[in-house]
């Protein structure tokens, strides 16, 4: 979501305005810090037009279905006994 705004020169607080979320959400979710929920991200998909791809794998295991370029730029959450790479565009 940084690169969206960063590419239509949108704060923090207009990209809010345009998700219908609080700036402190927007926040949180650019931080990296919380997961959104799938609906959450299927929301931001509509009206941004950002493309996720989510790759669930064993956590002894590197999630393979996401592409090289993808993994190197994304973020990789270990929960419990998996890992969870989310990536976007």
């Amino acid at each position: 979501m940084i690169r969206y705004r960063a590419q239509h020169e949108l704060s923090q607080r207009a990209l809010a305005q345009l998700l219908g979320v609080s700036q402190p959400r927007v926040v949180a979710l650019e931080s990296g810090e919380h997961n959104p929920t799938i609906d959450t991200r299927i929301a931001i998909s509509r009206i941004t037009g950002i493309e996720f791809a989510i790759d669930v794998a064993p956590a002894a295991q590197q999630p393979k279905l996401v592409t090289k370029s993808a993994r190197e730029s994304s973020a990789m959450h270990v929960h419990d006994d998996v890992s969870v790479l989310v990536a976007s565009r």
